[in-house]
């Protein structure tokens, strides 16, 4: 665990690498700890009322989390989500052999994203995995 001094006169944000330490912290102990006020500043011009720009002590925030709980349950993410992102990697690595046999040398933080991007169209808006970003840079090259 690891005490990080991110932001001048504020509170440390706390790192913590061991797994079953954060698992039992973000399981176990959640009255414990609050959301931090940095993830309501980023998100706030964005989502205001979004539960995640909200403090767990607004009166705003259980009925903002009553509102999706049960969108996303485990059957959901296995059967619908998880081989959406699957098939965007298997397009995103096509895409990084195709760069790599032509010898170019690539940043891959835009990749990375635009291939997330694509699941989440697929799975969001039902478009075709081959509608997406990734694969149009595939056709062109």
């Amino acid at each position: 665990m690891v005490q990080l001094f991110i932001k001048l006169l504020s509170k440390p944000w706390v790192n913590i690498t061991d797994y079953r330490e954060a698992q039992d912290n973000l399981t176990q102990r959640t009255k414990e700890f609050d959301r931090s006020r940095y993830f309501s500043d980023i998100s706030n011009g964005v989502m205001p009322l979004h539960h995640i720009a909200l403090s767990s002590t607004d009166e705003r925030f259980p009925v903002n989390k009553r509102l999706i709980q049960g969108t996303m349950p485990p059957q959901f993410v296995n059967d619908v989500l998880v081989p959406q992102i699957y098939s965007a990697t298997e397009t995103l690595i096509e895409f990084w052999k195709v760069v790599l046999a032509n010898g170019h040398s690539f940043e891959t933080r835009d990749d990375v994203i635009e291939a997330l991007l694509d699941a989440i169209s697929v799975f969001t808006f039902g478009l075709s995995r081959l509608d997406g970003a990734t694969a149009a840079l595939l056709n062109v090259l």
